[in-house]
């Protein structure tokens, strides 16, 4: 009796195929088979589950990742309580640096769009025209409001306030600042 581990084999479609085909002969054995696989389909899954003596999902027990692009999405909109609850989110997944640098990412866009056309900006036509459209580039303090986001590393580091105290307080007071 042999303990046969197949971890990601997968990565290649004849392997899956192959896999597939000669699963009935895999069950009929007295080995036991660990499977490591990124990507199985629902049909898949339901194959595996019925052939195996005992079928673990652990993918379903993983937290979902977050979606950060989902913070520059309602930075544009101007939504606060979706913006705070994405990047409540955030913070716990993600180091605090790579949120400011993906909120720094859609107001570089938004300055893009400002200054260039399409064809000049550099910018993927969906990304360059959800910074044009945003509430946020409308707004009448918008240059205000990024040079305040832009200091906010520099503040913190010469006061010795977290970067996420700042962050935090920024995203808060977004909209009372830009009525």
């Amino acid at each position: 009796k042999y303990i046969v581990l197949l971890d990601n084999i997968f990565e290649l479609k004849n392997n899956k195929d192959k896999f597939f085909s000669n699963i009935d002969g895999i069950a009929n054995t007295h080995n036991i088979f660990f499977l490591i696989a990124d990507q199985v389909t629902k049909t898949e899954e339901k194959i595996l589950a019925e052939k195996s003596s005992k079928y673990v999902n652990k993918s379903s027990n993983q937290p979902k990742q977050n979606n950060n692009f989902a913070l520059v999405d309602f930075m544009y909109a101007l939504d606060i309580p979706k913006l705070w609850n994405a990047y409540l989110r955030a913070v716990t997944t993600d180091d605090i640096q790579s949120i400011y640098g993906m909120l720094w990412w859609g107001i570089k866009n938004i300055k893009i769009s400002k200054i260039c056309n399409i064809s000049e900006s550099g910018l993927k036509p969906y990304v360059y025209n959800k910074a044009k459209n945003s509430y946020m580039g409308k707004m009448t303090h918008f240059e205000q409001t990024v040079n305040e986001f832009e200091k906010l590393p520099l503040v913190g580091a010469q006061k010795n306030i977290p970067l996420r105290l700042l962050l935090e307080k920024w995203i808060l007071t977004l909209k009372v600042n830009n009525k």
